[in-house]
């Protein structure tokens, strides 16, 4: 398993995409929970299939005298093998890059493999070492299975800069940082806090965040800034910090 840990830190390259358009994609994004984390080996996504497939509603059988699997989706079926490179997309016999490998007590298959044999729309996100997952159902976020990284930082997806804002405002965003937090404060242009909130991340890896933030606007402010950061172990510490400029709705 340590071998398989190490081999994350060499993603940074690796961008692919299958169906899920870069532009115009739900910005809501919430996170595909899984009991094992996903792994990277030889460049590629191993990720637990259950969870992966109970997303989009598929059948999943686990055959394990055979130690093999069976996928239904759409009309289609997939069959893996653990440890084998071997696999079938219908009656069609495929040989995959990586063979699905088993830990923790689940099995982890190519994400990719799976994605493209199902039909499945995913894409992976450099700037929070991600795999997001659209379940093609409306109206429905993005799933975000994130990556293991030593890379911290906070990405921020909503409001994008120079948005009119009015309190309470909602920041939507992924964050790496120390102890998961993320301080989320409304300034003024000249830095005057006019509203704090404190939420979570994750610590490891990119996870969503949502926090609802209020502020006091002072009368004929028109502009000023999201200013996010993480505390670090030291008192007063600054980590990760990003600075989103805004606009502010007048009052009433």
């Amino acid at each position: 398993m340590k071998a398989i840990l190490w081999c994350t830190f060499g993603l940074a390259g690796l961008l692919w995409a299958t169906g899920l358009a870069g532009q115009g994609a739900p910005i809501e994004r919430v996170l595909l929970d899984t009991d094992t984390m996903p792994v990277v080996q030889e460049g590629r996504v191993l990720a637990p299939v259950r969870a992966v497939a109970e997303v989009f509603r598929a059948q999943v059988e686990w055959l394990p005298g055979a130690r093999e699997v069976m996928v239904r989706h759409a009309g289609r079926e997939v069959r893996l093998t653990a440890g084998s490179r071997s696999a079938r997309v219908d009656r069609r016999l495929v040989t995959l890059d990586v063979a699905p490998a088993i830990a923790e007590g689940r099995l982890l298959v190519p994400l990719r493999f799976l994605a493209e044999a199902l039909g499945i729309a995913i894409r992976y996100e450099a700037a929070t070492h991600s795999v997001l997952v659209d379940t093609g159902r409306a109206g429905e976020a993005l799933r975000v299975l994130p990556l293991f990284t030593v890379r911290g930082g906070i990405h921020v997806l909503a409001p994008q800069p120079d948005t009119r804002i009015s309190s309470p405002v909602r920041v939507h965003g992924q964050a790496n940082t120390f102890e998961g937090n993320v301080v989320i404060e409304v300034q003024s242009s000249d830095g005057q806090v006019l509203g704090r909130g404190i939420t979570t991340g994750a610590m490891g890896s990119y996870h969503p965040f949502t926090a609802d933030v209020a502020f006091q606007l002072p009368p004929g402010m028109e502009r000023g800034r999201l200013f996010l950061y993480s505390s670090g172990g030291r008192e007063g510490e600054i980590l990760h910090p990003v600075s989103i400029p805004v606009r502010f709705a007048s009052p009433g």
